[in-house]
């Protein structure tokens, strides 16, 4: 049986808070990943240990967690995702800190194919060609 290795919507909520973390260059705790996300240590020790399996992430036992080439190009992908999103939504009325709320749930569920859509729908040309400048969704 082979294995999923997509990271769930949990383990990319990790991967994002690790990359969003300031000192990710020195690697991040456990603790510090339970205060961002509001999770339990077993909760976050477990999908660590998942993106671990999936090569997302590198971790010593009981030390600083690091984001993988593999997991740093996963993290930036959903920050291209959450950004589009958070400003399509803003684009169309939804006040910023809303906006930003609901762009966290939908950068995980949004079909790339609805995300392209609704961006060809509300950008002109320029503001489309900056985010596909930061790489396609």
């Amino acid at each position: 049986m082979v294995e999923d290795t997509a990271p769930t919507q949990r383990e990319e909520d990790i991967i994002e808070a690790i990359y969003r973390n300031p000192h990710r260059d020195q690697g991040v705790t456990v603790s510090e990943l339970c205060k961002a996300l509001v999770l339990a240590k077993p909760t976050v020790s477990l999908m660590v240990k998942k993106l671990q399996e999936k090569g997302l992430v590198t971790r010593e036992p009981y030390k600083k967690i690091f984001l993988t080439k593999q997991g740093t190009e996963k993290a930036k992908a959903i920050l291209r995702r959450h950004e589009a999103i958070k400003e399509i939504l803003i684009k169309s009325g939804t006040p910023e800190d809303i906006a930003e709320l609901d762009a966290c749930k939908m950068e995980h569920f949004l079909h790339t194919e609805t995300l392209e859509a609704l961006m060809n729908s509300l950008f002109d040309p320029k503001e489309k060609e900056r985010h596909n400048k930061k790489q396609p969704i």
